[in-house]
């Protein structure tokens, strides 16, 4: 599917949602509100996060910081699965190892 955002066309929603750093659900959500002109643009809340020690303004930095779409981030991010929520803190102590 062709998702137009102000202008800017894209070959897919994945696409889209990539490059203006939200989640899928995001754009489809405007496209079902017929709000694509406010796509990406940060009307909604930012949401904080820290991870083992290291903080991010936002889960969509988080997300690229430590190599995960922000679709998939929140999922993780919102799941009480043990095991899901360990690769979320492994990845987050590599990336504060790496800055040291």
């Amino acid at each position: 599917m062709i998702v137009e955002i102000r202008g800017q066309r894209f070959p897919t929603v994945r696409a889209a949602a990539a490059a203006m750093d939200v989640t899928e659900e995001a754009v489809y959500s405007a496209l079902a509100r017929g709000r694509m002109d406010m796509v990406g643009l940060g009307t909604t809340k930012k949401r904080p996060v820290t991870i083992e020690g290291v903080h991010f303004p936002t889960m969509a930095a988080a997300a690229r910081t430590l190599g995960f779409s922000s679709s998939h981030f929140k999922r993780i991010i919102d799941s009480t699965n043990p095991a899901t929520i360990l690769r979320i803190k492994a990845a987050a102590i590599r990336y504060k190892e790496s800055i040291k």
